[in-house]
């Protein structure tokens, strides 16, 4: 019985950035291919990463890969700032940026496609995100439109029938089975 389908597919390649949209990623042990695989260490809070809780403006940045996925090494990521501005990871002029907005004395950290810890993807390996839910913030918060990417997820899925309990109980039983 079809129940829904993939309605889009985002990885952020950068940790509390904007990510992009593709059709089509490898899976790997972590997750999508270099989902969170680059992010900043922020040194007010040691051994912490700074995100979008700490900086909100940091989803205002909008990071894609441009090139084909390897498995040796990330292709070149792509950052486009606030004001428009494209620059590539680990550009000093990114680190001055974000060091200013946030007030924060922050690193850079870039792990391999074969190991990205489970802390930098929060807790769960694939995040999904269904339009049932989304429809019923909309409708409770009395707006016409709402971002489903503002959750962060992975997957966005379209539901045949848009049902939020069904939604529930369908990660209940699929995060049951999970190891």
């Amino acid at each position: 019985m079809l129940i829904g389908h993939v309605k889009e597919i985002v990885r952020h390649p950068v940790k509390s950035f904007t990510g992009e949209s593709v059709q089509k990623s490898k899976i790997m042990e972590y997750g999508l291919y270099g989902d969170r695989s680059h992010a900043f260490l922020d040194a007010t809070r040691p051994g912490k990463f700074l995100t979008i809780t700490q900086f909100p403006e940091m989803v205002r940045y909008k990071a894609r890969f441009v090139g084909e996925e390897i498995m040796d090494e990330y292709p070149r990521v792509e950052i486009t700032t606030p004001e428009g501005k494209v620059i590539n990871w680990g550009d000093e002029e990114l680190t001055k940026d974000i060091e200013r907005k946030s007030n924060r004395k922050i690193s850079l950290v870039t792990y391999t496609p074969n190991n990205v810890p489970l802390g930098a993807i929060e807790e769960e390996h694939i995040q999904l995100v269904t339009d049932a839910p989304i429809e019923k913030l909309k409708e409770s918060w009395g707006q016409s439109e709402l971002d489903f990417r503002r959750f962060r997820p992975n997957l966005f899925i379209s539901l045949q029938e848009k049902n939020t309990i069904y939604c529930r109980n369908m990660v209940r039983q699929t995060s049951k089975d999970w190891p």
